[in-house]
């Protein structure tokens, strides 16, 4: 019914719709759930979300030894030697500035990463998780843990 409202709807989809139409009905029947059904829903959602974090990373893993071992027969066979000598005719000025331009873009990534993930705030989210809805929490550190070592 929500959905099918939301979407259907001539307004424009925005964030104060979304929450006004989908998110606070939900959050209040949610709300009303007893304690051991929120630390189950917790559990759930904890387990979940680790094991896409995990695969993630694997898939992350798995393709950067792909390349890796890759460029090695890629070096070892010649063909970067070639590629090599192919790219010292190219003016060296407009490969500066692409190598200055993804170094740039990888580092405002990483600073970006660190400034959303970082240890502070992640511990901050945790103490307010806590505060505002204990059984999840409790349920999504521990579905965390069985998805990590599972």
């Amino acid at each position: 019914g929500l959905l099918i409202q939301l979407v259907s709807s001539q307004e424009p989809l925005t964030w104060g719709r979304f929450k006004r139409q989908i998110f606070d009905p939900v959050k209040e029947r949610y709300d009303e759930v007893p304690a051991p059904g929120k630390v189950a829903t917790g559990l759930v959602m904890g387990f979940v979300a680790s094991r896409f974090v995990v695969d993630t990373a694997s898939n992350v893993v798995k393709a950067a030894g792909t390349a890796f071992v890759v460029s090695e027969v890629l070096n070892h066979a010649g063909a970067l030697k070639y590629v090599q000598h192919e790219v010292d005719g190219i003016d060296n000025k407009y490969i500066s500035d692409v190598k200055n331009s993804v170094v740039k873009n990888v580092d405002r990534y990483r600073r970006e990463v660190r400034r959303r993930l970082g240890p502070s705030k992640v511990r901050s989210f945790i103490r307010q998780s806590w505060k505002q809805e204990k059984s999840t929490t409790l349920g999504f550190a521990a579905g965390a843990f069985l998805g990590f070592t599972g």
